[in-house]
């Protein structure tokens, strides 16, 4: 048998072409698809991060619908646009029995997205903004979303990524300087030391001595008295 690297390279890679392995059980050598890999390493979500793996199924009683399954309100016989989706119905609980539902209620509550996209083809995706989360029955979760971007079709039984986006919030705080003082001491409560732009009343931008308490308060020194507003973020 001739040794490995001796082997010429495939110039033209396919999902129908095999590598060869070994069965974790049996530890007997096996031939292996790339296009089975590739659903394979699609459902780990220990590889994935925050990606979570769902198989479509156009059941028409979303009630039923199994763990790892998602259908859409769009479904058909044939092909499924990403452009058309309003409303997704999803168990729970993804194909490696992971529970999502925490996870799109922060999607939810922190404006994030969350994107949709195909294992086997990923330029077919979609983007959408969660609008409502709500537990149907049977541990089925039915979100109302908004696309923001949709390209192409899905079908029956695909394997499905759902990717969480988080968005940073930028959280920001304006302290208002009414009497004019040396000195303002600022509470801002942003849980954080934030960059400082202050203005006088003319809305020019000045420059004082920044001091920060802690994370939550912060005082400003000027060399002379100066009212204004300074903006935290």
């Amino acid at each position: 048998m001739a040794r490995i690297s001796k082997y010429q390279f495939d110039q033209e890679v396919t999902k129908d072409d095999f590598v060869i392995g070994s069965d974790g059980k049996t530890k007997v050598t096996r031939n292996y698809k790339l296009e089975d890999l590739a659903v394979f390493l699609g459902k780990q979500d220990a590889v994935l991060g925050n990606k979570f793996s769902y198989t479509y199924d156009q059941i028409s009683a979303y009630a039923d619908l199994a763990d790892g399954k998602i259908s859409f309100n769009n479904k058909n016989i044939t092909d499924t646009p990403f452009s058309g989706i309003t409303t997704i119905y999803l168990n729970r609980y993804n194909n490696s029995g992971f529970d999502v539902y925490e996870v799109l209620n922060i999607l939810q509550q922190t404006d994030s997205v969350l994107k949709i996209y195909s294992n086997a083809d990923s330029t077919k995706q979609g983007i959408y903004t969660i609008q409502s989360v709500n537990v149907f029955q049977n541990d089925v979760i039915i979100l109302s979303v908004t696309a923001r971007i949709a390209i192409g079709t899905i079908t029956d039984k695909d394997t499905l990524l759902l990717e969480a986006d988080f968005r940073i919030i930028s959280q920001t705080y304006t302290h208002i300087q009414i009497a004019a003082s040396q000195t303002w001491q600022i509470t801002h409560s942003l849980g954080e030391k934030p960059g400082v732009t202050i203005v006088d009343d003319g809305d020019n931008v000045i420059f004082g001595d920044i001091q920060y308490i802690d994370d939550n308060e912060l005082i400003i020194n000027f060399a002379s008295s100066v009212s204004g507003k300074a903006y935290l973020n």
